[in-house]
């Protein structure tokens, strides 16, 4: 019977390992310049403030948050910080909600695809 782990493979996870906390921490600190200015555009006071609080998001839910999540928060706030509250309460509980909210005209007719940056979209 061949062992279940042999050198080569637990090296091999090792680096898989160390390939990801680097690419993970790398998109922690990093949000697309679309977004960014958006949110001075919406948020001119407090453009700090909202830049740092969607960053902190990341840590509170263990991984990555999509660009695509991050525009859709962004366009249903529509610059009100205190809906800004309800709309990452909304993110969290379900993500498919924000992005049904976000992005749909009703349930059938898709207005935007936060896949792209809001320069694409016609919103920046």
């Amino acid at each position: 019977m061949l062992p279940l782990f042999t050198n080569n493979s637990v090296v091999l996870a090792v680096s898989v390992a160390t390939a990801y906390h680097y690419r993970y921490v790398a998109k922690m600190n990093e949000m697309k310049k679309d977004i960014t200015q958006k949110i001075k555009v919406d948020f001119p006071a407090s453009a700090t403030e909202v830049i740092a609080i969607l960053e902190s998001l990341e840590s509170m839910n263990r991984g990555p948050i999509s660009d695509r999540i991050y525009r859709a928060i962004i366009h249903l706030t529509n610059g009100d910080q205190e809906r800004l509250n309800q709309v990452i309460e909304l993110a969290f509980k379900d993500h498919r909600d924000l992005l049904w909210q976000a992005e749909y005209k009703d349930p059938e007719i898709r207005k935007y695809d936060f896949n792209k940056t809001f320069n694409e979209l016609g919103l920046l």
